[in-house]
């Protein structure tokens, strides 16, 4: 006993006052078991010491309500002698610290507080929020919630059905993991944990008690700081599967009349139960705990009652009951002992070994426990902030892209889909929509949902409050359901500080006010505290759950639209509030400002017009307007159904952006069909609701999905049904021409199968290789010693580049058809599904895996078989691409600079095998940089054989660890080269480090290291052959100057045969110089001599970009080419001139200067120049019809095609966009333009033909 002192019950979380009134209380100083249930019972987690004053003040009654506050959790009335029993409670700090079992165990500890009291789980609901996605905890955090409630859950056979996810940088030190269970029981079959009856016994039933979770209570009664992971032996282990059994022996025993009082052993275990238990019955209870079942020998009283070991019940039966009782238990496999008995003694009596070890008053551990009235700082609503100037230029269409694609916002199928909603076959309603619906018997069934919104709580806590109550309320409306009450869990920061008992005083005051004004009480909750580390708390998050009845399932709505042409209508006001919206708290950052003000009063109003309308069934669908504003809830409703909708506003500017994405709150949008409209605007005119239509549903939206196929991408023209050329990109009329090798493949048409074929139709195509093939060519080329292909694509691609065409077709190349460009207009069929039947018709090959898909969950499952099966192909893919099916509404969607609206591509992850590190090689590239390359044991990645790897890096591998000799993962995507991602080093052995070389492998020059850059570089350029090889090699590319047929193996003979030492002398060639190398036929040395001299009048910017210059691409190459009119223009340029360029920065412009600054490389364009190189330089006409107005381009042309009358528009000096605006001066219009047309009448754009157009120039 002397060691018990003030420091040793700091150590367990008691404060110096508390110790001091322990000892007052008890008249003596506690021994250490004694110690830590006062620690246990007097915790925040069990006491609600800084709460309990103002959690006094939530209404708790209404008629529905059976059982408020105060036990395990809450009754409501649900008509026909049912009842529903739900409660949600947090296992925040137990879950950041191990997120599978934290998470698991909070599912296990919420299914029996319900079942304790007599009722079969049938819904689980939870709230879950994490840090920053950018978070480098968050990714491991969110995986082990997940699986943890999930695997709990799914185990246990009861449905996971609707819940919430969040993502803010405030939980990046405490995430939070709220759980709700709802249970059904009988109304006369309700069970309570009220001991009585002196002399009855005390059962102890479940599975057996261990170490886990000792202190758990009140681990989650502290802040976490660096060292929260020395915490992991606070967190509990659950075992689902014994949880099952003990429930369905609770629930037969509660068929009996053996049960007095029975509590879960939750938070601080055996100390908890027994105690409250003993204090609610006013009695005395003892306890020998030697014959508590214990799992690890050993165990001392102190174990034993602070153990907060899952799955176990403490039960008080009626005298003469245990062997009834005991016969279940072991029939169900779990353990039963009689530890103790009630007596009158208002004590805790324990015994063990036959010595009491504990006698405490049980008033002291319950009703004396502290009680604190905090300070606390009543927090202010913030004064509006002006943020329209920061708004007045927001792209809407970008903005919306962006909201949809927020983490917050986006769709969080993947995290309920890997939770069992559907088990017990009762769930009415997916998660998803506003609420889930769970069917009770015949027509009757549950409404539930579990919402907060914690900017809101944060900008002002009062605010926050009473819309956190409002939102569930609205939700439950949105179905049909009639709101009865709620549950909460109120997650907030250290209390001790005055600001954060502000902000739950706060958010306590508004809850109460809006319980008050909806009759919509709070019947049972948790408290969860010191959700801080370091002292950094989190935003307040109240979460509520709210239930409600549904009389008959058969009437609820959701939230997807119905059907088109419905006319699409807002309940309630829309007053313009953005302040600590989406729009300005996630997407533009600006965090200021109140939130939304609520006015009760309206919010109970337009909730009952709601149930009605859906009661008289005048409505199709419903959902209610929240975080997103307007806009958000329609993108959702449509994704929902595929459905679209047409928005009827005559807003503008700033006015548009308040209409879309305020947050003002009591509003729904609703969807009413034609021949509900007059009653139910009647309806609403005589309740007095305000009402808007404001617009209509639209075609639903099928999508086309086909596999990516990883090959070299083909625009193939036919003229009257004749293959007329093959080019390898572009619309037919700009790429590289390869029409003599790609008639070779074997399952192109070269004559269209039709007797009415267009007069001119371009196809897009994919042409591939089977792996098989390419494997084939491989393994030919590696006995002839020669340089093998990295991926069957650039075995496709280079292949379609042969000069000889009797090569392409030995290697067996295939085509598949993806889409027409271009066709006569009144062929082309109106989808294109359609237009790939006709295809298919006339000879072409279309992939057979190619689908028509009809909603969103058709294209996860498309992507799903896809991605599992891709293995079993024959051929390479690495992806989906899905198109927007229907012609029409493609030309509404147009296209960005880059690519079309209507389309998109989803790649497939990348592939991962493991294999072992054998060397390390170091490659030079074409501007000296040395690159470590992992040699390795060779594997299969995909159907490839992989043997190399890129390093990247000598500081990627030093922060990897990579060693030689070790074990490694790596990874492969499509034509991306193999990298090597991580080392499993549980299989580390003897290893090797690696050492960047001290000199070049290639040429034995000492590297240099780049100053602040991890990069090793031979300044050999002119002497080192990779780097020669290479430069020539990128001189002579198809981005270049595009010189067909110098392939590498050639570049490699011609400078071994040093008839050429850089890219300049390739001017200089003969047929008698090239017929002399090894497999030069006389029709490639033809062939290639053409093609050199068909470079030979380059366009400046591919000239500029043929040079090889650092930082210097084809976008930098092109705006130098419209800012200089002459090569010495540039090559004389300095670096304050190049700075002053759009787009060209002190990096780029430093290494243009140093580069012409190099006598050798103007030699060498002198060279080039003299060799009779003519240079096309950028000139931009004066046409003054055209110069420097904005054009769009719509439709499809007879003579041009889009792109080419729109680069024949730029080098007229006009501007080309994508979309029509005020801005836009003309529209070209072709055959069927779409929407864009319809635009431009609208605003008074000018419309020319393309005939009119030509006129121009």
């Amino acid at each position: 006993m002397n060691d018990i002192n003030l420091d040793l019950a700091i150590k367990h979380g008691l404060t110096k006052d508390e110790y001091e009134r322990i000892l007052e209380l008890i008249g003596r100083k506690p021994n250490i078991t004694e110690l830590g249930i006062f620690s246990a019972m007097w915790n925040e987690h069990c006491s609600y010491k800084s709460s309990r004053i103002w959690l006094g003040k939530l209404p708790t009654k209404n008629k529905r309500v059976i059982q408020g506050p105060g036990e395990n959790a809450g009754v409501i009335d649900i008509d026909d002698g049912d009842v529903a029993i739900f409660k949600i409670e947090s296992h925040n700090h137990p879950s950041y610290i191990e997120p599978y079992q934290g998470a698991a165990t909070g599912v296990g500890g919420i299914l029996r507080d319900v079942f304790t009291m007599g009722a079969r789980p049938i819904a689980n609901l939870n709230a879950i929020r994490f840090g920053s996605p950018d978070h480098s905890k968050t990714k491991y955090l969110l995986n082990g919630v997940v699986a943890g409630i999930a695997g709990y859950g799914n185990c246990i056979g009861v449905p996971t059905v609707g819940g919430e996810v969040e993502f803010d940088s405030c939980y990046d030190g405490n995430i939070l993991v709220n759980a709700m269970n709802i249970g059904l029981a009988k109304k006369d079959k309700v069970f309570y944990s009220i001991a009585s009856g002196v002399g009855n016994p005390v059962i102890y039933v479940g599975s057996k008690t261990g170490r886990d979770g000792i202190h758990g209570a009140s681990m989650a009664s502290q802040e976490f700081d660096s060292n929260a992971e020395s915490k992991k032996p606070t967190v509990q282990v659950g075992d689902p599967f014994a949880e099952k059994l003990l429930l369905e022996a609770c629930l037969e025993l509660m068929q009996t009349d053996a049960i007095v009082s029975i509590q879960d052993m939750g938070a601080a275990g055996l100390t908890s139960s027994s105690v409250e238990m003993a204090s609610k019955g006013n009695m005395g209870i003892e306890l020998n705990l030697n014959k508590v079942p214990c799992r690890e020998t050993g165990m001392t009283p102190y174990e034993m009652m602070l153990s907060e070991s899952q799955e176990r019940m403490l039960i008080v039966l009626k005298n003469g009951k245990e062997s009834e009782a005991e016969k279940i238990f072991k029939k169900w496999d779990l353990d039963f002992s009689v530890i103790g008995f009630l007596n009158d003694t208002n004590n805790l009596t324990l015994k063990f070994e036959n010595k009491t070890v504990c006698e405490l008053p049980i008033s002291a551990l319950a009703d004396e426990a502290p009680k604190y009235n905090r300070d606390w700082i009543e927090i202010k609503k913030p004064d509006h902030k002006n943020i329209e100037k920061k708004l007045n230029d927001i792209n809407l269409e970008q903005t919306i892209k962006n909201l949809i694609s927020h983490p917050n916002q986006a769709d969080k199928s993947w995290v309920w889909e890997q939770y069992d909603h559907m088990v017990m076959c009762d769930t009415v309603q997916f998660p998803g929509g506003d609420a889930a619906v769970i069917r009770i018997h015949g027509k009757k069934a549950i409404a539930a949902t579990v919402d907060c919104t914690p900017r809101y709580c944060n900008a002002h806590p009062y605010t926050g409050g009473m819309q956190a109550v409002c939102e569930t309320y609205r939700n439950l409306c949105a179905v049909g359901a009639e709101p009865i009450a709620i549950t909460n869990c109120l997650n907030f920061g250290n209390p001790e500080k005055p600001e954060i008992m502000g902000q739950l005083v706060g958010v306590i005051k508004g809850m109460t006010e809006a319980c008050n004004k909806l009759n919509y009480p709070v019947i049972s909750g948790n408290v969860s505290l010191y959700n801080e580390t370091n002292g950094i708390g989190i935003n307040p998050t109240p979460t509520i759950g709210g239930v409600g009845l549904v009389k008959d399932v058969s009437k609820i709505k959701n939230h997807k639209f119905k059907n088109k042409n419905n006319y699409i209508y807002i309940i309630g006001k829309t007053l313009g509030h953005l302040e600590q919206s989406i729009l300005c708290y996630d997407l533009l950052n600006l965090k200021i400002g109140p939130p939304p003000p609520i006015d009760l009063d309206q919010e109970l109003k337009n909730g009952k017009a709601i149930k009605l309308v859906i009661e008289k069934n005048l409505i199709e669908s419903c959902h209610d307007i929240s975080s997103g504003g307007i806009i958000l809830c329609l993108l959702e409703m449509s994704i929902a159904s595929n459905i679209g909708f047409n928005l009827k506003t005559k807003k503008k500017g700033l006015d548009r952006v308040k209409f879309l994405f305020s947050e003002d709150q009591s509003r729904y949008i609703v969807e009413v069909n034609d021949q509900n409209i007059n009653r139910f605007e009647s309806q609403l005119k005589e309740l007095n609701i305000y009402f808007d239509n404001i617009g209509l549903t639209s075609e639903k939206i099928t999508m086309y999905a086909e596999p990516k196929f990883d090959g070299l991408a083909i625009a193939l023209t036919y003229d009257s049904g004749n293959l007329l050329s093959a080019v390898t990109r572009g619309d037919g009329n700009v790429g590289e021409d390869v029409t003599s090798n790609v008639k070779t493949i074997r399952k192109l048409p070269l004559k269209l199968l039709t007797k009415r074929a267009p007069k001119r139709l371009i196809v897009a195509a994919e042409v591939y290789s089977l792996i098989a093939d390419f494997q084939q060519i491989n393994n030919t080329l590696e006995q002839s010693q020669m340089k093998t292909f990295a991926n069957p694509r650039n075995f496709a691609a280079g292949t379609v580049r042969q000069l000889d065409p009797v090569v392409a077709f030995k290697r067996n190349l295939q085509i598949y058809t993806h889409g027409i460009v271009e066709m006569d207009a009144e062929l082309l069929p109106p989808t294109h599904s359609e237009s790939m039947s006709y295809l298919n018709e006339i000879g072409f090959q279309i992939c057979d895996l190619n689908r028509q898909i009809d909603d969103i969950n058709h294209a996860i499952e498309y992507y799903d078989d896809i991605s599992n099966n891709r293995d079993k192909l024959p051929y390479e893919i690495d992806g989906i691409v899905y198109k927007v099916n229907d012609y029409e509404l493609r030309n509404k969607l147009g296209y960005t600079s880059k690519a079309p609206k209507w389309s998109i591509a989803f790649k497939f992850p990348s592939q991962v095998s493991q294999t072992k590190i054998i060397g390390v090689t170091f490659q030079v590239g074409r501007t000296g940089v040395v690159t470590p390359v992992a040699e390795l044991e060779p594997l299969n990645i995909g159907g490839v054989t992989v043997s190399r790897a890129t390093l990247h890096n000598i500081d990627d591998i030093r922060k990897k660890d990579i060693r030689i000799n070790d074990y490694v993962y790596v990874k492969r995507a499509g034509d991306v080269i193999p990298e090597v991602e991580k080392v499993n080093l549980s299989k580390r052995g003897k290893t090797i480090r690696i050492s960047m070389p001290p000199k070049c492998p290639a040429c034995g020059e000492v590297i240099l290291k780049i100053s602040n850059q991890s990069i090793y570089k031979c300044p050999n350029e002119f002497s080192c052959k990779p780097q020669i090889i290479q430069s020539i090699g990128h001189f002579a590319s198809r981005k270049a100057m595009n010189i067909t047929g110098l392939g590498e193996n050639i570049i490699i003979a011609l400078v071994d045969s040093s008839l050429i030492k850089n890219y300049s002398d390739l001017y200089y060639l003969t047929y008698d110089n090239l017929i002399k190398l090894d497999r030069m036929a006389k029709i490639s040395v033809n062939n290639l001599i053409e093609s050199i001299g068909k470079s030979k009048n380059p366009n400046f910017d591919k000239f500029i970009y043929s040079l090889g210059i650092r930082e210097v691409g084809l976008s930098t190459a092109r705006v130098l080419s419209e800012n200089f009119s002459t090569l010495d223009d540039l090559m004389n340029t300095n670096r304050e001139l190049l700075e002053t360029i759009k787009d060209i920065g002190p990096i780029v412009a430093d290494n243009i200067v140093k580069f012409f600054a190099i006598s050798s490389n103007v030699n060498k364009i002198k060279k080039l120049i003299l060799s009779g190189i003519e240079i096309n330089y950028f000139e931009l006409s004066n046409n003054k019809h055209i110069s420097n107005k904005s054009f769009v381009v719509t439709g499809s042309f007879n003579n041009k095609s889009r792109y080419e009358i729109e680069e024949i528009i730029k080098s007229h000096g006009g501007k080309v966009s994508s979309s029509v605006s005020r801005k836009t001066e003309f529209l070209i219009c072709g055959e069927k333009p779409g929407s864009k047309l319809d635009k431009a009448k609208e605003i008074g754009t000018t419309i020319l033909t393309e005939e009119k157009f030509f006129k121009l120039l």
